[in-house]
């Protein structure tokens, strides 16, 4: 396995949004044993997570 790209937090983020763009989950899908992320990415995604109202699993 090697790593080919690395995904910021728009990225990740993309499948969680009302209307995900499908060129970028098809793209996910497509590459998803070469992805990996910086651990910075993490703390953003998980702050924005607390950042939600509780109905919304924050």
């Amino acid at each position: 396995m090697t790593l080919g790209f690395l995904l910021d937090t728009n990225i990740l983020s993309e499948p969680l949004r009302p209307i995900p763009n499908y060129k970028v989950l098809e793209k996910l899908r497509q590459y998803h044993q070469e992805i990996a992320t910086a651990s910075i990415v993490w703390n953003e995604l998980l702050f924005g997570c607390h950042r939600l109202p509780p109905d919304l699993g924050g």
